[in-house]
């Protein structure tokens, strides 16, 4: 089993980053004798846990998540200027500076469904925890338009055309 905390995403917001918590907690409970949890991060990896069944160490690997990488502009809908990061002034421009954040979410997802799926037949459970990655397959076509620049377009048009494979090869 694999525990993915989407760090870069998630904003650092008191509920959220509790909520988060409580679904780690929760995938361990689950645990059954002989499973084996691993708990990986999408930025910050120095609390990563490798696989183990021992729940201390797990516990500790949930408590060290540290969210708020993202600015959140164009990559969450509900989402606000994160006012404790200093941030470029880009926001007036249209530059989207979660773009980069965005694709390490998903290029992590990535690398942790193929080992999954490179790994021994048994069963295998990958948790994905995060506010999600905004794909807008209709503003995908690689034109600027106003308010978006052509940066942000490419960065949206590679995550809708990657997503599917992902999906195919997770199942």
């Amino acid at each position: 089993m694999v525990l993915l905390l989407d760090d870069v995403m998630i904003p650092g917001d008191p509920a959220m980053i509790s909520a988060t918590k409580r679904i780690g907690q929760l995938a361990m409970d689950r645990m059954s004798r002989g499973d084996r949890m691993a708990v990986v991060f999408t930025a910050a990896s120095g609390g990563a846990q490798t696989f183990t069944s021992d729940r201390a160490r797990l516990t500790r690997a949930i408590d060290s998540f540290r969210p708020g990488h993202a600015m959140h502009m164009l990559g969450w809908d509900a989402a606000t200027k994160n006012l404790d990061k200093p941030e470029p002034n880009n926001w007036e421009v249209g530059v989207d500076t979660d773009a980069g954040y965005r694709a390490g979410s998903i290029r992590t997802l990535e690398e942790v469904a193929r080992s999954l799926a490179a790994a021994p037949e048994r069963r295998k459970i990958l948790i994905f925890v995060s506010t999600g990655v905004f794909a807008d397959a209709d503003s995908a076509s690689g034109v600027a338009t106003p308010g978006r620049s052509l940066m942000n377009s490419d960065a949206n048009g590679s995550l809708v055309r990657r997503l599917p494979a992902l999906f195919r090869r997770m199942r």
